[in-house]
This record gives structure tokens, sequence and C-alpha cells, in this order.
């Protein structure tokens, strides 16, 4: 059966929070949809000079599609290119002296270093110049030239799961849906859920806000609901106005650092994730070891900090712990800079404080020899706090960074004043793929108080009950080559009353020719609530295709804990009709426990129009069934297109009358019957290529 590559047009449409990206496709230009034994060389015939629309590369780089003159020469056509538009192209400025150019400033490309392809077929010109002229740029980035807005489109994301329990027939449901609007640059984006669990309901809204970038000064303006930066203070939410470099813009080198979110359900379980209070993320997940990327969570719009999970389990257990994170040592390149401002009312997750108006504002600027200098301040009408800083880059020992903060916290009777005092060492060991990031702050004096500690010390006795005394983490990731990989993050608050909490997680992983091995152990203790726990899970993953001739794998997974059971789980999972199709059925057994079997069935399909999963689950006393949708819906100018979730950055592609085209690398996403479909999971600013047969 012969193949039929599809040219298409593909209309670019912005889901990041950014606002802009590149949107830079690749497609097989010289193909098109043609009968068997046809060819496509009826194309070749005589062009006349004029003025034609071409999409421009340079060096197999998209630079523009615009409309140029094209001259008549001796067996061709020639364009005419100006200086602006090789300026802007990336031909360096001081190479244009020594090129040559006609009585309409048109440059001569038989005299110059530059060589040209024009395809009349395609409308492509094609642009080959040695590197030599060409200005300096960051390959990380695409050509600003080709960022764009995308298009206008209203957009919803939908996740909604439902669970029916046989004993007591209760019933438990939750949705989320994430509501958007694209117009011109601004971004209005919103996170909503809705739970009802044993017949308690609650809404919550994690956020809503209007965004824009910013190209000229690389930077974004957001107003509404958003968490301040972390650089150098707690990062707070708030509702208000914020200007910020926007780090989507710059080299990864200058991004901040986001967590990872690592753990251990037991059974099926919903996990959690909550900042301030805010739940702002909540998947659900088989047994076993899960992880929340970084895509995840810088999805959410939301700053960086302490991050609370909850894993809430099927059996009614719920585990707790917090991820530490501390952000990287705050170190800028000679000349480079970045800054975030943000004016607006402090917005807490209940109304048993007060949420005053403040202003924030964080400077960070890098000086020759790997020196960079930082400050910022905090004010607000019963608290004020001021930070500086410094960092070195010590080269191959890594990077050191030391600050200092002091805070004014105004009561009704007097100004209590305290200082506070953090040191931070980064290190990547590229020749042993080590990364090791250590923080280590240490309150001065009892009086120190964060800006959300002083909101949250309306009662003076429990606030000197609650206030840290010191906080120290650390985060270690070593690959060792072909015998795996280890993780260990550790995070230890101390207050000034008692020892406060601890958590510590340690995994590791290999991989040999397809069977997965991987030990988890997490121990976390809280003097406050008293609650102690050591947990360890070790699974073992064996592929089963050259058994079956299917892409099967059979687990194992073991799963203790100082407070409960050990539990056994034995389960095949397959994947079928090219990855759309995902299957699990598994066998579980607790020791020591009246309800010593259980089993667990579930599938999910991920097709054109979006993602449908069912699930079972049988014990000797319980039966449970459930099911999940999700999906992404855009209105534009066309119509009305349905699809699977929409990532922060995405393309509306366009190919009229043609169904069921697939878009490479994504499972189930093809053309709709009116040939429109939904291209996730792109990267805004930077060159991206969708393949679609």
């Amino acid at each position: 059966m012969k193949k039929t590559t599809i040219t298409l047009f593909v209309l670019t449409s912005v889901f990041h929070s950014g606002n802009v990206f590149s949107r830079q496709y690749n497609f097989d230009y010289g193909s098109l949809s043609l009968p068997p034994g046809e060819n496509a060389s009826f194309l070749s015939v005589e062009t006349l000079p004029g003025n034609y629309v071409v999409d421009v590369y340079l060096n197999n780089q998209l630079k523009e599609t615009t409309e140029l003159y094209f001259k008549s020469m001796t067996q061709t056509l020639e364009p005419c290119l100006t200086k602006e538009k090789l300026i802007k192209y990336g031909i360096a400025i001081q190479e244009l002296h020594g090129l040559q150019f006609d009585n309409e400033q048109c440059v001569l490309l038989e005299h110059s270093p530059l060589k040209y392809t024009y395809n009349a077929a395609n409308q492509s010109l094609l642009l080959n110049a040695p590197s030599k002229i060409l200005s300096p740029i960051d390959s990380e980035i695409a050509d600003e030239n080709i960022w764009d807005d995308g298009i206008n489109a209203f957009l919803l994301n939908y996740r909604a799961n439902y669970l029916h329990s046989k004993v007591g027939g209760e019933d438990s449901y939750f949705g989320q849906i994430q509501p958007g609007f694209n117009f011109g640059p601004w971004r209005l984006r919103n996170l909503s859920s809705w739970q009802n669990l044993s017949s308690e309901k609650k809404f919550e809204s994690a956020y809503i806000y209007a965004e824009r970038g910013l190209k000229k000064i690389k930077s974004k303006l957001t107003v509404g609901d958003k968490y301040t930066s972390a650089d150098l203070f707690d990062s707070v939410p708030f509702r208000g106005f914020s200007l910020n470099k926007d780090e989507s813009m710059i080299p990864f080198s200058q991004r901040t650092y986001y967590p990872t979110i690592r753990g251990i359900a037991k059974t099926n379980a919903t996990v959690e994730v909550r900042q301030n209070g805010y739940l702002i993320y909540s998947t659900s997940v088989p047994p076993g070891q899960f992880e929340i990327g970084r895509e995840q969570i810088a999805d959410l719009g939301v700053g960086v900090g302490v991050l609370d999970v909850s894993i809430y389990e099927k059996n009614g257990q719920v585990q707790n712990y917090t991820v530490p994170y501390s952000t990287p040592v705050l170190s800028l390149p000679d000349g480079y800079s970045k800054y975030s401002v943000t004016i607006g009312r402090y917005r807490e997750v209940n109304n048993d404080y007060i949420d005053p108006v403040f202003f924030e504002g964080t400077y960070i600027y890098g000086l020759p020899y790997g020196f960079t200098l930082f400050g910022g301040v905090q004010w607000v009408n019963i608290y004020n706090s001021y930070a500086i800083g410094a960092s070195k880059d010590i080269g191959e020992y890594g990077a050191l960074s030391f600050d200092w903060k002091t805070s004014v916290s105004k009561t009704d009777t007097s100004n209590e004043n305290g200082h506070a005092y953090g040191i931070r060492y980064n290190k990547n060991i590229a020749q042993t793929n080590t990364e090791v990031s250590l923080a280590s702050h240490y309150y001065y004096s009892k009086n120190y108080r964060t800006f959300s500690e002083a909101i949250h010390s309306s009662e003076h006795d429990e606030f000197y009950d609650k206030n840290k005394k010191s906080t120290t983490s650390m985060l270690l990731s070593q690959a060792l080559g072909s015998l795996g990989s280890v993780n260990l993050s550790y995070n230890y608050d101390k207050y000034w009353k008692h020892e406060g909490k601890k958590s510590i997680i340690a995994s590791y992983g290999k991989n040999l020719n397809g069977v997965s091995l991987s030990l988890s152990y997490t121990k976390s203790t809280s003097k406050i609530s008293e609650e102690n726990e050591d947990l360890f899970s070790f699974l073992l993953s064996v592929p089963l295709q050259k058994l079956t001739n299917h892409e099967m794998y059979a687990t194992y997974q073991n799963s203790s804990s100082s407070k409960h059971d050990m539990n056994h789980d034995l389960g095949i999972t397959g994947v079928a009709f090219n990855s759309q199709l995902t299957w699990q059925a598994r066998g579980q057994i607790e020791d020591k426990s009246k309800n010593q079997k259980a089993t667990f069935l579930n599938a999910s399909w991920r097709g054109t129009y979006g993602e449908i999963g069912a699930n079972y689950s049988h014990n000797e006393i319980n039966r449970d069934i459930g099911m999940n949708v999700s999906g992404g819906v855009i209105a534009h100018s066309s119509g009305i297109t349905f699809g699977q979730s929409i990532s922060d950055t995405a393309a509306l592609v366009e190919a009229k009358g043609v169904s069921g085209a697939k878009v490479l690398g994504l499972p189930g996403v093809r053309t709709d019957f009116r040939g429109y479909t939904i291209s996730s999971y792109l990267t805004p600013y930077m060159n991206n290529f969708i393949s679609i047969d």
C-alpha cells in the first residue's frame, strides 16, 4: 500500500501563558496527494517575473512568509533582497559592506556568498549563507522575526472522574475545567475544580488571570491571580498586576528550575498538589511509583516554592508530605538581568486572615568574572522586608550564593525587627552526570517573619509556637550509566519551640534490555502532628513482546509501610492500536488483613476527540466502578474543533477536506471530519516541527 503525504496549511494558536512563540512547521513541500503512477512534473512551468508570496528559509530555518519581487535572469528568477531583509534574516550588519547592490537596492546574489534556490511549485525560497557572515544567535530560541501571537480562539480543557462504590451505594465526582481565550497578544486563563466526596461538596477556583508577552523587553505582563517570583522571597498568591522577565524567551541556562514531584501510591489513588492552600493540580494514579514532572508544574501558571502533596488512597488512607524545593543559585552571565515587579492584594485561601495590598520588586544582574548581585523589597502596611545578596560562579566547582534578609512586622503596639540569612550551592558535574543542590536558611531571631507568616500571625503566642528557626534542603541526582540512576531529596524544617518536620525521598531505577527495576523509599516525620511513616516500594517490569507478539508488560510491586501491612501487586499492562489503547489487569494481596485479596481492571482510549477511561476494583467487602473523560475544545474562526487535552503551547492544524490524517508522535490525534485537529506539546519561542501522515 502506497503512503501519501499531504501538504497542509497550519494555523498556529498559542495556549502558552507567555503569549507568543515560534511557528516553524516543516512539511514535505514537494509532495502532493496524487493518484498512483502520476508525478508533479507538470508543475515545472516557466514562471514570469513579478511579486510572489514565498516561504523564506535561511540555512533550512524558516525566517518569514512574505511577498518578494522576483526579477528575470538568464535561466531563472532572482529575488530582490534588500539590506533590511538581509539583516532581518540574520546577516551581520558589518558583512553588508562587502556586498553589491543594484539601482533598486537589491543585492547582486551572483557576486555574494549567498546562494539561493527558488521553487515556484511550492512557493519557497531557500537561502544558504556561510556562518561567517551570520549574526551571532542563540540556537535555542527561534528567530524573533517569526514569533507571532497565534489565532484568536476560545479554548477549554476538561476532566471529569466518577466512582461508584457498591457498599453504601456512594457516588463520588471530581471535575476540573481550564477555560481560556486568546485575543491578539492577550491570554485569559482560569483553573476551577469541583468535587463531591462522600456527600461533601467543594468548589475551588485556583486562579483567573490575563497575560501577554512583551517581545521587545523579553517580559510578560499579568493581570489577575498569580504567584510572585520565588527567586528572593517565598512565593505568595496575589490578585493584581505583575511584570516579569519571560523565561520562555531566553535560553534554558537562564530559566527557573521547577521541582519534580515523586511519590508512591499503595492503591488506585488521587494525588493532589497544593500551594499556599490552593489546589493547583490533581491526577489519578495506579499503585506504585508516580512522577509529576516539570511540564505539568510549569503549565499551572503559578510560581514555585514549597508544594504540599496529598495522596488519597482508595482504602481511605491519606499520605501528606511536602516537596523540598529551594531556588537554585541566582547566577547570570555578564550583562544579563532578571526582574519581577508585583502590585496587588494578598490572596488568601480562606477569609480567616487579612488580605493587604502589597508591593514586591526583585532585580538580579550579572557582573564580570562570574559575580551576580541581587536585591528585593516587600512593602505592606503591616510588614516590610528587604533582601540583598551575591553569588559567584566558581567554574568546575559549581556556584555559591549568600543572601541577607531583614523584616519589620508592625503590630498595634510595636514594630518587631528580625533577620535571616541563607546559603545556596549548585553543582552540575557533566563528566559524572551528577546534579547537586544544597540550601540552608537560618532565621537569626524569633522576630524574623516571612510575608505569609506576618499575615497568619493573628495570635501572637501561636505564631511563636509555629515560627521557623531554620530550613535545610538537598537535592541529588546521579546517573550511573549502565547501572541506572539514583535520586535523593531531603528537607528539614526546624521551629523555635520544637523539632518540626523532616522528609526524605530516595529512589533508584535501572533498565536493561526492556526490563525495568525501581526502588523507592520515603520517610516523613512531623513533631507538629506527631505523624511518622516509612514507606518502601519495589517494582519490576518485564516485557512480554517476544512471547505474545504484542506490546505487553508483566509487573510485580511490593510496598510496605511502618503504619500498614505489606502489599504484593502482580499485573499485566498492555498497549494496542498504535498506543491509543492502554489496559491493565492486576491482583493485590495485603498481608495480615481481613481483606486480603483485591482485583483491579482499568483501560483508557485516546482518540481524535479526547480520552475516555474506565476502571473496576473488587475485594471481599467492596466493589467500585469508575469512569473518566478528558479532552480539549477550540472555538476558532473556522468552527469548533474537539481533541485531546490542550497543552500550554499548541497548534490548530487545518487540512480542509482531509479527515483521518495522523499527527505523528501523538497517539490518537487525527484530523476530524472537516480536516482540523489539535497538535499539543509544542515549545514556545523555539523551532517546532509537526509531521502529518
